[in-house]
């Protein structure tokens, strides 16, 4: 797995298609999306 960045702890690697129904998990939660702010 290829990660555009990391820590001692995390890796962060861009979404595949694999991810989209955990995407859709939480973008459409809306306990999630409380602490995401506001959206435009």
């Amino acid at each position: 797995m290829t990660y555009f960045l990391t820590s001692a702890r995390l890796g962060f690697r861009c979404w595949t298609a694999a991810d989209r129904p955990l995407a859709v998990a939480l973008l459409t939660d809306p306990e999630v999306m409380g602490h995401m702010g506001h959206v435009a």
